[in-house]
C-alpha cells in the first residue's frame, strides 16, 4: 500500500495557557509520553540539553567542520587544545546570545550560515595546502565563535516560555563596547579575519568576502534598528562610529579664534 508509512513521523503543536496568562508553546514529536506543562527549572534545563544534543547530531555542517578540523591529527593529546578552544568559543557566543548581545537582524542568521559554510571550505583547503598545527587551536577558536551563534538562534525564545516567563521585546541599551562602536561583534570578526601573521590566498579571499558582506549587511540592519527604536537609534548613530572606534570629528580642522574687536590689539601679534 502506498500510504502504509504515513503517520510514523508525527509532530504535534500544543499551546498551553496557564493561570498566569502566558502562552507556552510545545512541539511534541511522535509518542512524547508524559510532558510536564508547568515544568520546574531543572526539567526545563534538561529539555534544553536534550534539544541541543539532538540538534548537534542533526547539524551536519557542525559535524563536518569538526571532522575537517581533527582529520590531520593522529594523537589524542594534540586534539585537547583544539576541542577546548572550540568548546570555550561557542560557549562564549551562546552566553552572549542569552544575554541579548547578539544582533537580532533578519540578515544575521544567513550571515552565520554563510560563515559556517566558508569555515568548512577553509579548513578543507588548509588540510590540502598547508597544515599548521601550531595555530590550529586559534583558528578553531575564531570559527567556534561563529558556530556558537549558529547554535544560539532562538535560544531566548525557547528558554523563556519553558521557565514560565513571557517573551518581551529587547529594550535599546548600549553596554560598554557599544559606547565605542555600534557593531563591536563585527569589529571583532574583522580583526580576527585580517590580523594574521600569514595571509594565504584562501585566507585573503575569505577576509575580503566576509568584510564586504558585513559592511553591506550593516546597512540593512541599521535600517531595521531605526524602524524599531526610532530617534533613539538615530541619536546613537550620530554619537558612535559604525565599525572603527575613531570619531571623524577628531580629524576635523580646529576652530579659528574669533577676530579681535576693532581698535584692540591681539596679544600674540607684534606691534
Amino acid at each position: 500500500m502506498a500510504f502504509d508509512r504515513v503517520g510514523i513521523r508525527v509532530v504535534t503543536v500544543v499551546r498551553f495557557l496557564p493561570p498566569s496568562g502566558v502562552v507556552r508553546p510545545y512541539e511534541l514529536e511522535g509518542d512524547a509520553g508524559l510532558v510536564p506543562l508547568d515544568p520546574r527549572w531543572h526539567q526545563a534545563a534538561w529539555r534544553v540539553v536534550k534539544l541541543g544534543f539532538f540538534h548537534i547530531l542533526d547539524g551536519t555542517d557542525h559535524l563536518l567542520f569538526l571532522f575537517c578540523l581533527v582529520i590531520p591529527f593522529r594523537r589524542l593529546w594534540t586534539l585537547v587544545p583544539i576541542v577546548t578552544a572550540f568548546t570555550v568559543a561557542h560557549s562564549i557566543t551562546l552566553i552572549s546570545a542569552a544575554y541579548n548581545y547578539a544582533p537580532g537582524a533578519l540578515w544575521f542568521p544567513p550571515l552565520i550560515e554563510v560563515l559556517i559554510a566558508m569555515s568548512i571550505v577553509y579548513m578543507a583547503l588548509e588540510n590540502i595546502v598547508a597544515i599548521t598545527p601550531h595555530r590550529r587551536w586559534l583558528i578553531t577558536f575564531l570559527f567556534g565563535l561563529v558556530h556558537g551563534f549558529g547554535f544560539s538562534f532562538g535560544l531566548r525564545q525557547v528558554w523563556l516560555p519553558l521557565i514560565g516567563k513571557p517573551y518581551t521585546r529587547i529594550e535599546f541599551r548600549t553596554p560598554a563596547p557599544y559606547r565605542y562602536v555600534r557593531h563591536p561583534l563585527y569589529f571583532g570578526f574583522l580583526l580576527a579575519f585580517w590580523m594574521t601573521p600569514t595571509m594565504t590566498l584562501a585566507h585573503l579571499v575569505f577576509a575580503i568576502a566576509t568584510t564586504a558582506y558585513i559592511v553591506l549587511a550593516i546597512q540593512f540592519e541599521e535600517r531595521d534598528l531605526i524602524s524599531e527604536y526610532g530617534s533613539a537609534y538615530e541619536e546613537y548613530r550620530k554619537r558612535v562610529p559604525m565599525l572603527l572606534p575613531v570619531r571623524g570629528d577628531r580629524l576635523a580642522t580646529a576652530p579659528q579664534p574669533a577676530p579681535s574687536p576693532i581698535g584692540s590689539r591681539s596679544p600674540h601679534l607684534l606691534p
